[in-house]
């Protein structure tokens, strides 16, 4: 039987999940037609085999930030919180982006227009309703393409999302 995401460093990992799997745009460049297909090609931690491409990837990365103070103002046992989460997304040049496959350029231009669609939808879902309050997201790596070498042939860029909650 699958976990169920609980708790301080889980829950902010399956949040941006759903955040990102209710983008519209990220539903259309996976291919998926509702938050629940698409959330499916959204991996926590990273991914056993080989997934779907399009995919993305949440994870605590390498800044492993993570901080929860009280608030003064507040009531006893009442913490601030706010922690960045990485967020990986890759593509395979030769399934998702085939009509741009021979032209460098071409492929770095469509995947970038594809991801910043998707961004910019994340940040006008964040913090309504029942959506991570993101308050930055900053590019950390990429776009970069993997090396000739690679058979699969992928596309990737790595982004920071930083949020605050009580």
């Amino acid at each position: 039987m699958p976990l169920t995401a609980s708790g301080g460093l889980s829950l902010p990992l399956e949040n941006l999940r759903t955040l990102l799997s209710n983008c519209t745009t990220f539903q259309t460049w996976t291919g998926t037609a509702t938050p629940a297909a698409a959330a499916a090609r959204i991996y926590l931690w990273g991914y056993d085999g080989t997934p779907t491409y399009p995919t993305a990837i949440v994870f605590w990365g390498d800044a492993n930030s993570y901080d929860s103070e009280a608030i003064a103002s507040g009531g006893p046992n009442q913490f601030g919180v706010r922690a960045d989460c990485d967020l990986i997304f890759l593509a395979n040049i030769d399934t998702t982006y085939t009509t741009y496959a021979s032209s460098f350029e071409q492929c770095m231009m469509a995947f970038c227009n594809d991801v910043g669609g998707i961004i910019d939808s994340m940040k006008d879902l964040a913090g309504s309703g029942a959506y991570l309050n993101i308050e930055s997201i900053r590019k950390i790596a990429g776009p970069s393409r993997s090396d000739k070498s690679d058979t699969q042939n992928l596309i990737e860029i790595v982004f920071r999302c930083t949020w605050a909650g009580i």
